[in-house]
């Protein structure tokens, strides 16, 4: 379980300094929101802030970096994270 700490605000302000349109938030194998508090910074500047498990956001920013858009993005890497194999991608993909 990820544990939001007093860092996270830092970390949240760190990404601001790219400029970005919209920030990613890799919260490693599940979903895990923090408190409004940690990044309500980001918002009030007008940039876009969304949460995901980390496979989803590292997808999202290739995605969005391609197509020449402003993004940043922070992972959380954890043990239940892992990389895709291209045969599971193609297998994911049919389904």
């Amino acid at each position: 379980q990820l544990i939001w700490t007093r860092h996270a605000t830092e970390d949240m302000a760190r990404l601001r300094e790219f400029q970005p349109q919209i920030v990613l938030i890799g919260t490693g194998a599940s979903l895990v929101f923090p408190d409004v508090e940690i990044y309500a910074r980001l918002l009030a500047d007008g940039i876009g802030v969304e949460f995901m498990n980390t496979p989803a956001a590292c997808r999202t920013y290739n995605l969005l970096a391609s197509e020449r858009r402003r993004v940043a993005a922070g992972l959380v890497i954890t043990a239940g994270t892992r990389a895709l194999s291209t045969s599971e991608r193609v297998k994911r993909a049919r389904q």
